[in-house]
């Protein structure tokens, strides 16, 4: 089955492998959310509209859109991030959505980056 927060497009090349050393340490969480707030200042957080699809992985993250609207941005960020380095994101044969590590030949239908954002 596939993920219905499955944005399209392939993420394969990209890599953080290029930024500086200073750039690739994990954020926190509060300097991350300090970091879309700056990015959305000019937005009443009750009027942020989010795609189904963040609602979605959202959900997948364990996240309850309807009584957790303040942690949205946590779904949204974790779709728009880099996959991390040597990791891609495939379909199989039957429409489901899996990852690829090809340093390890590991795949798993969980995204890669679920564990930092959910902590």
């Amino acid at each position: 089955m596939p993920f219905p927060w499955k944005k399209g497009g392939d993420r394969s090349n990209e890599s953080v492998d290029d930024l500086e050393p200073e750039l690739q340490a994990k954020p926190t969480m509060a300097s991350m959310q300090a970091e879309y707030s700056m990015q959305n200042s000019d937005l009443n957080e009750s009027s942020l509209q989010y795609s189904g699809e963040v609602m979605d992985f959202a959900a997948y993250l364990g996240i309850d859109p309807s009584k957790e609207h303040d942690l949205l941005w946590i779904a949204e960020e974790c779709l728009s991030a880099n996959l991390p380095p040597n990791w891609t994101e495939h379909t199989s044969s039957r429409g489901d959505i899996y990852f690829y590590n090809s340093e390890t030949d590991e795949s798993t239908a969980e995204h890669p980056l679920k564990a930092h954002y959910v902590g």
